[in-house]
């Protein structure tokens, strides 16, 4: 299944840092949901995409829904990013996403790298 790139009135770009940094203008939003279609589909997140948005709104914290089907692997990301980006991204955790009753342990609980920072989807 192939996603087709996203048409708005808010902007001709479908580049995510543009749409991102668009919309969050339009609405003076604090914080942004984004979906890694990359990453919920085929567990790959797109890394340079994903900061790309971050240096779009550098005063806004991400949900970031990936895919993420344990908390070391959303830590792992996070560990990827330079430290002030990845203070302002908070994991979403898809419940069908998760591989198992400790992954769902360690978000519900705040055990874990994350210590507490994450979304139960």
């Amino acid at each position: 299944h192939a996603y087709q790139p996203i048409e708005s009135a808010l902007c001709r770009s479908s580049d995510p840092e543009v749409l991102a940094r668009r919309l969050c203008e339009y609405c003076a939003a604090r914080r942004l949901y984004v979906a890694d279609l990359n990453g919920i589909m085929y567990g790959n997140a797109q890394r340079e995409v994903l900061l790309a948005v971050l240096a779009a709104v550098p005063a806004v914290e991400v949900l970031l829904d990936a895919g993420f089907a344990d908390v070391g692997t959303a830590a792992g990301l996070l560990a990827s990013f330079p430290a002030d980006e990845a203070r302002r991204v908070t994991p979403v955790f898809g419940s069908e996403s998760l591989n198992s009753l400790t992954a769902l342990a360690e978000i519900t609980e705040g055990a874990g790298p994350l210590q507490g920072r994450g979304i139960l989807s």
